[in-house]
């Protein structure tokens, strides 16, 4: 199984996402997130905490999964820079956070 960028999918576009998103399906109208926070009362929207540092280092996985949030795959080749990696390294030492959770696959 491929990635849907290798496979050409629309989907492989995040502005395609956004539109399949705001439209709505028959019959039924999707509030949209802005507007469901502002009913909640939590908009704007802001950071409470940091509790999980998340770093994706590349997008090479072994599996194609479908509902993977990155598309990740065995075809994908991109990686993490070294200038990002010192960013989150930075980020680290100036916010020290319970879990740092290193995900992706970097091609061998």
């Amino acid at each position: 199984m491929k990635s849907l960028q290798a496979n050409r999918h629309t989907l492989a576009s995040a502005t395609q996402q956004l539109q399949v998103l705001e439209e709505s399906p028959k019959g039924k109208r999707f509030i949209p997130f802005r507007d469901k926070l502002d009913v909640v009362g939590f908009f704007p929207l802001r950071p409470t905490g940091i509790d999980i540092f998340q770093v994706n280092v590349g997008k090479m996985c072994n599996q194609a999964c479908k509902h993977c949030h990155v598309d990740a795959a065995p075809d994908r080749k991109e990686i993490m820079t070294r200038e990002t990696m010192e960013q989150c390294l930075s980020v680290l030492s100036q916010y020290p956070v319970a879990t740092v959770d290193i995900t992706g696959e970097l091609p061998r």
